[in-house]
């Protein structure tokens, strides 16, 4: 190995991978320059095809209307206003009527007619308050090539309104006299969208190569070129685009190429903004005359797309030049590699052979290992049998206690009942001797009543210190939280501390094993009551413990709050600890919340113990949903 190092390090390798670098770079480069003429070759040819299918639509949409000035000839109300020099008012009025009624059915913008003068002796928009009639219009362009040439045809704003237009004119003659000139106005939408397509932005300049149509709007009324002063002051005077000023548009050309075309890259605007700026980067720009008019179409192609070519040849001779110089550099490389491997092939077999003097070496040991290995799991599996069933154990040592610390409560309700029935049964005795088998009768049923109430209260004692098998099933909460308030409420009420109960389902249940549950809630509740035992009767906080409930995903979350002075820092550090404790001496033995702990962790969560926000100490612990009301 150190031999096939060697040789790619060695002064002739080196100078070859040099080579190879070279050779590589200089193919990438011809490859993209390759790759971007053919590009621009492809974009020309779609290019020119568009600007010819978008040019003929241009040119049928503006030689739409262009029959329509000539034939006004033909309408005797508009050849009667221009007849004399000062027209009845009759006839003017016949005229408007006449030019609005043309209007209206072809749907062209405007048609007026104009005096050898050039003012407007009849409009169709007469009935508007900025009407043409009485403009003077002489200075227009299509009005001087109508009386010169017959007809005209001009891209103009409108002086009244400002709006743009494409004006088309024809003189009317009767004889050989010109008493007028017939124009029609025609608006620039339907223009506009016949010179754009949605995949390439195009423009129409003038004869003056101001933008008068585009699909960029913003573009507009900018000129292709600079504009030189004596033009610009010419445009002014004959009020061709209305007094706007006229910028140029912000490009530069880089580099000309076949039959005119030429790679430009356009700048933002920026008098536009947001959504009105139009595209900007690098295009390739095709023009075509736009027949009948002296207009200039111009197709604006992004080059994006032969740039990407040129990368993806570049790529692509870059990687084939790649490949094939690591082949040839492999082949050359591998017959001095073979030499190298032969040498290290002794050495491997010299190698292997000592290798396997030490697996079995190692063999040995792990087999040595393994044994003791296993050895450990089983006493650790024993090991943890017997936890589980000291931790069985302690959990019923908890409930025997519990019992114990429940033992003056039971006394006390099991000997109301005994006396009460004492006093029932001597009284019976005297109903007897006077015959009065009625009270005879009623003090029985009482004695009845409390036998079974005395039975309820065994039963719960004794379920509560059943040893539990832990086995878990559906438990409704809001009977469990009964049944393990039943076995402190002798003790509650003696304290003068009521339960409060909030469930959000009515029946809702949890996955936990009944008995372990019961003893958890006593447990939780039970310290409740010792921390409201240390509360003072005159206390502002109310003398109640409360029990909530709620699901949260596929868990119950069960909440144990008191109303007492709340856990101090020193509890909260050892809330968990076994024998930690802060009751006097006698009256604990600091387990209760280890077992509770424990209890919550088998069930489904871990106990969480903490100060609440508005007082007192609040446990909490989660069960897994087993279903809602109703399931």
């Amino acid at each position: 190995m150190q031999n096939y190092s060697r040789a790619f390090r060695s002064p002739p390798t080196a100078l070859l991978w040099s080579l190879l670098v070279i050779l590589v770079i200089a193919a990438g480069l011809v490859g993209a320059r390759v790759g971007e003429q053919l590009g621009l070759a492809h974009l020309q040819t779609q290019g020119l095809h568009r600007l010819e299918l978008q040019g003929a639509r241009l040119e049928r949409e503006i030689t739409r209307f262009a029959f329509l000035p000539s034939t006004l000839s033909l309408h005797a109300d508009v050849m009667r206003a221009l007849a004399s020099r000062q027209p009845a008012a009759s006839d003017l009025q016949a005229a408007n009527l006449t030019l609005e009624q043309l209007n209206q059915r072809a749907g062209t913008l405007a048609i007026f007619i104009l005096s050898p003068q050039g003012r407007v002796m009849a409009s169709s928009n007469w009935r508007r308050d900025d009407s043409y009639v009485n403009e003077d219009l002489s200075f227009r362009a299509y009005f001087a090539q109508a009386m010169s040439e017959g007809q005209g045809r001009s891209f103009a704003v409108g002086t009244t309104r400002g709006e743009p237009g494409y004006y088309l004119s024809a003189s009317l003659q009767q004889g050989d006299d010109i008493v007028g000139v017939a124009v029609v106005k025609v608006a620039l939408d339907r223009i506009d969208e016949a010179s754009s397509l949605p995949d390439t932005p195009s423009l129409v300049t003038d004869e003056h190569g101001v933008v008068i149509l585009s699909g960029q709007s913003a573009w507009k009324f900018h000129s292709w070129a600079p504009l030189e002063a004596p033009l610009k002051a010419q445009l002014a005077q004959n009020k061709a685009y209305a007094g706007r000023p006229i910028l140029p548009l912000p490009r530069h050309t880089e580099r000309g190429l076949d039959f005119g075309a030429e790679i430009l890259s356009m700048g933002p605007l920026p008098s536009a903004s947001g959504a009105q700026q139009p595209p900007a980067g690098r295009f390739l720009a095709q023009k075509r005359a736009v027949a009948g008019t002296p207009w200039t179409l111009t197709l604006l192609t992004p080059v994006e797309a032969a740039q990407s070519q040129s990368r993806s040849w570049a790529l692509m001779a870059t990687t084939l030049t790649a490949t094939a110089g690591l082949l040839v550099m492999l082949g050359w490389s591998r017959h001095r590699h073979n030499q190298a491997l032969r040498a290290a092939a002794d050495r491997l077999a010299s190698a292997h052979a000592d290798l396997e003097r030490q697996v079995q070496v190692r063999t040995a040991d792990l087999q040595t290992t393994n044994e003791a290995l296993q050895q450990q799991v089983s006493e650790r599996e024993r090991a943890e049998a017997e936890l589980r069933q000291a931790q069985s154990g302690l959990v019923q040592a908890g409930k025997l206690a519990v019992i114990g610390q429940l033992a003056a409560s039971v006394a006390h309700e099991l000997n109301q009942p005994l006396a009460a029935m004492r006093n029932l049964a001597g009284n019976g005795l005297r109903f007897l001797e006077r015959d009065d088998w009625g009270q005879v009768r009623g003090n029985l049923e009482r004695m009845i009543q409390l036998v079974d109430r005395m039975g309820v209260l065994t039963a719960q004692l004794r379920q509560f210190a059943y040893k539990s098998k832990a086995q878990p099933a559906p438990v409704t909460l809001s009977m469990a939280s009964v049944q393990a308030w039943t076995l402190l409420q002798h003790r509650a009420d003696a304290m003068g501390v009521r339960l409060l109960t909030h469930w959000n389902e009515p029946h809702l249940k949890a996955w936990a094993d009944p008995q372990r549950l019961e003893q958890l809630l006593v447990n939780l509740l039970g310290n409740a009551l010792d921390a409201m035992h240390e509360q003072p009767l005159g206390s502002a906080q109310p003398r109640v413990i409360e029990l909530s409930g709620w699901t949260e995903g596929q868990h119950v979350v069960i909440s144990v709050r008191d109303h007492g002075p709340g856990l101090s820092e020193a509890a909260l550090a050892h809330l968990f600890e076994p024998f930690f404790t802060t009751k006097p001496a006698g009256r604990g033995l600091g387990l209760g919340l280890t077992i509770s702990a424990q209890l919550a962790e088998e069930m489904g969560g871990p106990l969480q113990g903490q100060n609440h926000p508005e007082g007192g100490a609040e446990f909490r612990f989660r069960l897994p949903v087993t279903g809602r009301s109703g399931v």
